[in-house]
């Protein structure tokens, strides 16, 4: 599928719905969200109830529209989202395949372990490696983590601190709100004499309008932009791990990450 499926759901005249199916690639962080890390169980009282729940929660469709559908028209539909489930599963299993090959590297390469540019390397080599993402019209860019405030650390560290969990992704959009580079400035600085309420007002105006582009942005994009920073940075590898399940395998010597705090010297240290 390299254009969107549409099908036009008609119930009578002037009552009808429109079916999008984009291609995986073209999913948004968003939708991603909604279709694959969605907590709901698509629980019914029977396997075509549940069927319909999928339906609707996948297509974004009213239950009455689906409820009307055809066999013919549910078997088309369920082929085309069934080559969009492969398309994600490709890209979940080039993760799968980068964790493999860096848990062998030691045994391929006479011991030596890998190190920040190995995993960088193996990642390009998946295509799952993005350092600009343009959305809304606005262009971001990975910078060297190196150039990141002490601030910014800190507000990263928040942005990961979430009460009760939420989808994976989500936590990829606020990370990169705090560390991408764009046109809208800088990372807010407190100005002299402006007050904490008013800078942290400045500074989550700041950030949420990133979300809400990085919510719009491809969801490869996004992974890809995540994954320049994980491989990147073992300081945004230890804040992040634990909300970013499907990057742990870039942590170094595939140790499991412990999540960890900026004291005031700037090493990490266990929370």
């Amino acid at each position: 599928m390299t254009q969107p499926f549409r099908i036009r759901l008609t119930i009578a005249e002037g009552d009808h719905h429109d079916i999008v199916v984009k291609p995986f690639d073209q999913l948004t962080v968003a939708e991603h969200i909604r279709i694959y890390e969605n907590d709901s169980k698509d629980e019914g009282y029977n396997a075509l109830d549940t069927a319909k729940n999928r339906l609707v929660r996948i297509t974004g469709a009213p239950d009455r529209f689906i409820r009307h559908m055809r066999s013919a028209e549910i078997d088309e539909l369920v082929r085309v989202l069934d080559e969009q489930v492969t398309a994600n599963n490709m890209v979940m299993g080039k993760l799968a395949k980068v964790r493999e090959t860096l848990d062998a590297w030691e045994k391929e390469h006479n011991g030596q372990t890998w190190n920040l540019a190995d995993a960088r390397a193996v990642l390009e080599g998946h295509s799952l490696f993005t350092t600009t993402i343009t959305v809304n019209g606005r262009t971001y860019t990975a910078p060297f983590v190196e150039e990141a405030t002490f601030g910014q650390w800190i507000d990263l560290q928040s942005a990961m601190d979430v009460v009760g969990g939420e989808p994976e992704s989500m936590s990829y959009v606020r990370a990169l709100a705090v560390m991408m580079t764009g046109e809208d400035g800088p990372y807010p600085v407190q100005e002299n004499e402006e007050n904490d309420t008013d800078y942290r007002t400045r500074a989550n105006a700041y950030t949420q309008q990133r979300r809400a582009d990085f919510l719009a942005a491809p969801f490869v994009e996004v992974l890809g932009a995540a994954a320049f920073f994980f491989s990147n940075s073992e300081r945004f590898a230890a804040i992040c791990a634990h909300n970013m399940s499907s990057l742990r395998s870039l942590t170094r010597h595939g140790a499991e990450p412990v999540r960890r705090v900026i004291p005031i010297g700037g090493g990490l240290m266990p929370s």
